[in-house]
């Protein structure tokens, strides 16, 4: 559904089309694997997340809540993160993976052989939010230089590890 539904989003941004183009590429390939879906914050980052006694107090900012990929919180959370700091996409795959082993064991074999899956759904989910933002002091040319920031290796590095599509 997700891949069909996605026809409708205007991709005609040169600077992440490539980007977009390939994940759906990657994503048609492997369009018989169910994913799980939930309610998602949309936004969640270190800056929305309050930590009181090594806990999770509260998380604000909800504007962006949605439904999308189970993961697509846990990514938007890292990988934005480990980007801005040069990590490449094997560390971040073997980290969240890592990270979901130890603290959500219960969604451990949804993503062991489908991590790829979700990354490029949450690539997808990421641009369709870009594109569907209706805030009048959104800056869809700013997000648009991020999204390629955040991207444009990672999906480098996952074409290469998918040549054969």
């Amino acid at each position: 559904n997700f891949i069909s539904n996605f026809k409708d989003i205007n991709i005609e941004n040169n600077l992440n089309s490539e980007i977009v183009l390939i994940n759906l590429k990657i994503l048609k390939k492997y369009k018989h694997l169910k994913v799980r879906e939930s309610l998602t914050h949309g936004d969640l980052k270190f800056d929305h997340i309050s930590i009181l006694n090594n806990k999770i107090e509260y998380v604000i900012d909800w504007e962006n809540v949605g439904i999308r990929s189970i993961f697509f919180d846990l990514l938007n959370l890292f990988i934005p993160w480990f980007v801005h700091r040069s990590f490449n996409f094997i560390i971040i795959k073997n980290y969240v993976i890592r990270f979901i082993k130890r603290y959500l064991p219960n969604l451990l074999k949804d993503i062991l052989k489908k991590y790829d899956i979700y990354f490029c759904l949450f690539a997808l989910e990421r641009f369709k939010r870009i594109n569907e933002a209706r805030s009048i002091k959104f800056d869809k040319n700013s997000a648009n230089q991020r999204y390629n920031f955040i991207f444009k290796n990672l999906t480098k590095e996952i074409y290469r590890e998918h040549k054969n599509i």
